[in-house]
């Protein structure tokens, strides 16, 4: 509303400069007006266009042309010797166009007022509307006539009475659109306000179009229905423009005439602008000043009086009365009008002043500088308490390179000098650029400084505290630096911008170095001694301090050897701890040997080794050499069958939960298997070993003999590799060396008594019988072992194990009983007399039916012995 305001006011007094060619040469008086007016270029230096519609449609909305009407009225409030005005006239064409004209003479005014008086509608009643062909040529009178940049007041005034219609072209109403965004973006980025009047006589008016113009631009919308309200909103417009002071007066009928008083309460008012407006016009305006005497309506008297009396309009639409510096005190107005009119009467005011800052002389970086703003006329301080009284001022500062150092701060006013001041702090040096706005009480006035320069000077390097800084160091055989920080001792603009040294580096006991990122000065000692050492800080611009360290560098030897008496201390209780803490070997490990065949008459009986106390690892072979009984029994197997530098490669390893780990350590010379997996004998690995659990690890020594030695934590037990069946790996009587059955020792792995010659067979060799009465190279008698492998008629398929062949497909230790059987006595897979039997032959019942899966272990016929099956394998 405020913006309004303005533009209305200045509309109105480009309409009274227009409006006065009969006036004579300009008076001395009205020099000095004319010479005070220039003052106010912050607030009158108007640059006004109006954009207007000249559609078909505005015959019927505008008939009477109020439109131009309201042109020359803003016009006349605008008009001052820094002012200018243009217009464009559109349809879905540029009708008619005027740059920018000066208002500084009675011929000027007169010529634009004609120019607008003249514009004519369309000829052709049919014709379009483009708005963003109007505002898009305002904005370019604007921009040809420099009005952005020069401390000039730029503003677009749009009347129409409806949104872009174009069904006949030029241009598609898609492409108007288009071209309005890019011309109000553009508005906006020069500080154009576009304030929008709609001519709303019909109710048709698109409302939400015009606000869209209005509210992008800062501007303000105005939805207009009478005529009285057209010449009201364009009053108000030029009040927001002017920074004026917009009153409503509430004038009495009063025999014949409407009559007000209205109110100067302060003496720096320019120009007390009275609007009167009418619908059926007015006439014999009279006016009384605070003395009570009527004032000639002439400039000599300071008065100028303009009023609409264009051709088309015979009825005055408003009348001015635009008083020059008026005295402070209550004035009257009245004139003669029908009693039935809609008179209103309104004040603008308008102010002869300008905002002035100042800072102080020699303002130096880092230190508090006061800033000043005055309000002035001229050369002249104006201390009027009525006008500053409620006012409000800030500032910003921006510095050399265009970057915000303070916004929007607050000045103080001093009520006694009616000034305004504040107190700043710039950290450094060089030009700053100021400006301040002044805003008047209730948004009476407004006022932006002109850009004031304030040059800093540099701080200068000044020691803030004591000038001696004191620092023990110590030095031989270990040296210890010392830092500070410079800004603890010194004041300057900045760290980063001097150096620090010492002053005598040749003399100095210690080193000197600045970090100017940090502002940190370290000392690093060269010799032990006491010294004053001396500091210079410098900068570029030959400003200088001295500084003092008082040094005093100690031998650090008595530090060094508490450090390491400390650190001793640390290192065994450490060591106590983790030996406290460490897991600890104490579960008894049985070991068990099996040898090749031609050592196997050597086997040593399994030996219950029991370990060290509180160690938590041992080796194997040392574990069974500090065993007299185990080592009175092992120690010539061990060394036949080459397995003393493999034992000593195993260690055992305690763990948590009495777990052991069996680590075979790396480079062990030979082949190694674990439970047949290959080792890397280069890299060694680690098995862990819960209790019960046990493991077997095979070692060969050339490739060919292969020495078994099996562990397990806790006491011996079933191991499942003894001589009573029980051993058997897959079963029958034999020990490991007899894994599917027989007698034999590990020569004979598959079969009855032979050695490792006959390794299938019963009695024979390898190269045994393959049919009749022969196994895979033996008999299939009691005593054969892989054995009948060809079975009772020398099937490949049939009886397999080493007892009798009672019938077909047996693949165990005893005598099959039935067919398919898969093992241990009576045929089944370690157990069960019946067919197919897999199981372990545990339970009474589980061998005795088909299809049984037992697993090794005893014979389900408690009257059997426990020799049979897959099962004792482990």
């Amino acid at each position: 509303m405020k913006i309004l305001k303005k533009s209305f006011l200045i509309i109105i007094s480009f309409m009274l400069l227009l409006c006065m060619p009969g006036y004579a040469a300009v008076a001395a008086e009205e020099q000095t007006v004319v010479e005070n007016e220039q003052l106010t270029a912050d607030n009158m230096n108007f640059d006004v266009v109006f954009a207007i519609d000249g559609s078909g449609s505005m015959k019927t909305s505008d008939a009477l042309k109020l439109r131009l009407t309201a042109g020359r009225l803003f016009t006349e409030l605008a008009a001052s010797d820094t002012s200018r005005a243009g217009y464009v006239q559109f349809t879905n064409v540029i009708m008619e166009s005027a740059g920018l004209t000066e208002l500084s003479s009675a011929e000027n005014k007169e010529m634009f007022r004609n120019s607008l008086a003249g514009l004519k509608d369309s000829v052709r009643g049919t014709w379009d509307t483009d708005i963003s062909l109007g505002l898009t040529e305002a904005l370019r009178i604007l921009k040809e006539g420099e009005s952005f940049g020069n401390d000039r007041n730029p503003v677009i005034i749009l009347l129409s009475d409806g949104n872009t219609d174009l069904p006949s072209g030029p241009r598609t109403v898609e492409e108007s659109n288009a071209e309005l965004t890019a011309t109000l973006a553009e508005a906006a980025q020069l500080g154009v306000p576009i304030y929008s009047i709609g001519l709303n006589w019909d109710g048709k008016l698109d409302t939400d179009y015009m606000q869209n113009i209005a509210n992008q631009t800062g501007g303000e919308f105005y939805n207009i229905t009478t005529a009285s309200e057209f010449n009201q909103y364009i009053t108000q417009i030029f009040g927001n423009v002017a920074d004026g002071e917009s009153t409503d007066l509430k004038p009495e009928y009063v025999n014949g005439r409407y009559e007000t008083n209205f109110v100067i309460d302060n003496s720096s008012v320019l120009t007390a602008n009275i609007v009167i407006l009418t619908d059926k016009g007015v006439s014999d305006p009279q006016l009384t000043n605070p003395a009570g005497t009527t004032v000639p309506l002439d400039e000599e008297h300071g008065v100028i009086v303009s009023r609409d009396v264009s051709d088309a309009n015979r009825i005055s639409t408003y009348t001015i009365l635009k008083i020059m510096y008026p005295e402070q005190g209550v004035w009257k107005v009245s004139v003669a009008g029908e009693a039935d009119d809609a008179v209103k009467i309104s004040l603008l005011t308008t102010y002869d002043i300008a905002f002035v800052i100042s800072g102080e002389e020699n303002a130096t970086a880092g230190k508090d500088v006061t800033l000043t703003g005055r309000l002035v006329r001229g050369e002249e301080e104006i201390r009027d308490s009525d006008l500053l009284e409620g006012a409000t001022a800030t500032y910003m500062i921006v510095d050399h390179e265009g970057g915000i150092v303070d916004e929007n701060v607050p000045m103080t006013l001093d009520t006694e000098n009616m000034i305004f001041t504040c107190t700043t702090n710039l950290a450094n040096s060089g030009n700053y650029y100021i400006t301040a706005n002044l805003e008047g009480r209730d948004g009476i006035f407004s006022k932006q400084s002109t850009q004031y320069q304030l040059s800093v000077d540099r701080a200068p390097i000044e020691v803030t505290g004591s000038s001696d800084v004191p620092m023990t160091l110590w030095c031989n055989p270990i040296k210890t630096k010392g830092s500070f920080n410079l800004g603890d001792y010194i004041s300057c603009e900045s760290l980063s911008a001097v150096d620090c040294a010492a002053a005598d580096p040749e003399g100095s006991i210690a080193t000197v170095n600045y970090d100017k990122d940090t502002g940190t000065v370290t000392l690093t000692p060269m010799t032990t001694g006491s010294q004053t050492l001396a500091l210079k800080i410098t900068d570029e611009y030959g400003q200088s301090a001295d500084l003092n360290v008082d040094l005093k560098v100690n031998m650090s030897w008595l530090w060094f050897i508490i450090g390491a008496v400390i650190l001793a201390v640390i290192t065994v209780i450490i060591i106590l701890i983790l030996k406290k803490t460490k897991p600890v070997l104490k579960e008894p490990v049985t070991v068990e040997l099996a040898l090749p065949p031609m050592l196997l008459s050597l086997t040593p009986a399994p030996a219950t080794l029991t370990m060290p106390a509180k160690k938590s690892e041992v080796i194997l072979g040392k574990l069974i050499q500090s065993d007299p009984a185990a080592q009175s029994t092992w120690a010539d197997p061990v060394m036949q069958a080459n397995l003393t530098v493999f034992l000593d490669k195993i260690k055992l390893v305690a763990g948590k939960n009495n777990e052991v780990s069996v680590k075979i350590m790396p480079k062990v010379p030979g082949i190694v298997l674990v439970n047949n997996q290959n080792v890397d004998t280069a890299k060694g690995a680690v098995y862990p070993l819960r209790k019960g659990d046990k493991l077997g690890l095979q070692f060969s020594p050339d490739g060919a003999n292969i020495s078994t030695v099996y562990i397990k934590t806790g006491q011996g037990g079933d191991w499942g590799f003894d001589q009573n069946g029980t051993g058997g790996i897959f079963g029958g009587q034999g020990g490991f060396g007899n894994p599917f059955g027989g007698q034999d020792s590990f020569g004979s792995p598959f079969g009855g008594q032979g050695g490792f010659g006959s390794p299938f067979g019963g009695q024979g060799g390898f190269g045994d019988s393959f049919g009749d009465q022969g196994g895979f190279g033996g008999s299939s008698g009691s005593q054969s072992g892989f054995g009948s492998f060809g079975g009772n008629q020398s099937d490949f398929g049939n009886s397999f194990s080493s007892g009798s062949d009672q019938g077909d497909d047996s693949f165990g230790g005893g005598s099959g009983q039935d067919e398919d059987s898969f093992g241990g006595s009576q045929g089944g897979f370690g157990g069960g007399s019946d067919d197919t039997g897999f199981g372990d032959g545990s339970q009474p019942d589980q061998g005795q039916s088909n299809n049984d899966f037992n697993f090794g272990g005893n014979s389900s016929d408690s009257k059997k012995p426990a020799d049979d099956g897959f099962g004792g394998f482990f």
